[in-house]
């Protein structure tokens, strides 16, 4: 069921009017954070567990990431990803990778929720990598401070799966 803000009427996370939170179940968005030393992540929600943190700043962060210059033109696709995506279809599997690909291109380590449309689930899975990534410094100043940190390390590098409630 979606939330809507009862004062404005728009579906957000965290109702910046009201200061409440209001959560995002069943609602597939993207949302982001800076993971040390200080690379960019993105994150599809596929309707599932958003952090608290994750306010309607994401849809600000979202436009102006995608608005940026593409500085990694060669992007490299999970080679594991098949253990977690199982379409058959080359040109569904090409649609599917479409949007991580774009944020990859951005310098932007792009993941997707493991198991779609469970909310408790908090399992995702690395799909594009950026070959030269974005840094917090690079970011345009009027996202930089509102994306959130995670609270511990993650290298994109090796982690190609994780459990968003431990690590933000």
């Amino acid at each position: 069921m979606l939330k809507l803000c009862s004062n404005c009427g728009q579906i957000v996370v965290k109702c910046l009017m009201l200061n409440e939170t209001v959560m995002f179940e069943g609602l597939d968005i993207d949302w982001f954070k800076i993971a040390a030393p200080s690379v960019i992540l993105h994150f599809a929600s596929g309707g599932g567990f958003v952090p608290d943190e994750i306010d309607s700043n994401t849809f600000q962060i979202s436009n102006v990431l995608l608005s940026m210059p593409e500085i990694s033109p060669v992007v490299i696709i999970n080679e594991s990803l098949r253990k977690f995506v199982s379409i058959a279809n080359t040109h569904e599997y090409d649609m599917y990778i479409k949007s991580f690909v774009e944020y990859a291109k951005r310098g932007i380590f792009s993941y997707d929720k493991s198991i779609l449309n469970d909310y408790g689930n908090s399992l995702y899975h690395l799909v594009a990598s950026p070959l030269k990534a974005l840094e917090r410094h690079q970011l345009p100043e009027e996202i930089r401070g509102i994306i959130p940190s995670t609270k511990t390390f993650i290298n994109p590098a090796v982690q190609i799966q994780v459990d968003v409630r431990v690590v933000m």
